[in-house]
């Protein structure tokens, strides 16, 4: 999304289930290949999803996951949750324990 003209576009669509096929239909042309590469890939998609997420319509959120989760990279995916959900160690920029 380029700008603040066009976020507001995306998000304004979702209601619209029309509007939200050809909004989806865009981002899957444009962002195919950038979902699948690693970790900026994930980045990519958070950002998107965060749009789709602020709309507030639940069935564009579960589309929207549907849809794109599976474009992700599995191996980053995984490695990004298994970072998220391990316990900080010292000298990992975690807290400190004393």
């Amino acid at each position: 999304m380029a700008d603040d003209d066009d976020r507001t576009l995306f998000i304004e669509a979702m209601p619209d289930p029309i509007r939200r096929r050809i909004a989806f239909d865009v981002v899957e042309r444009n962002c195919r290949m950038r979902f699948g590469v690693g970790e900026e890939g994930i980045k990519a998609y958070l950002r998107i999803f965060s749009y789709v997420q602020s709309s507030k319509v639940a069935e564009a959120v579960e589309e929207f996951k549907r849809r794109f989760v599976p474009m992700l990279d599995q191996k980053a995916v995984q490695s990004t949750i298994e970072k998220a959900s391990s316990p900080a160690r010292e000298g990992d920029g975690g807290p400190a324990v004393s």
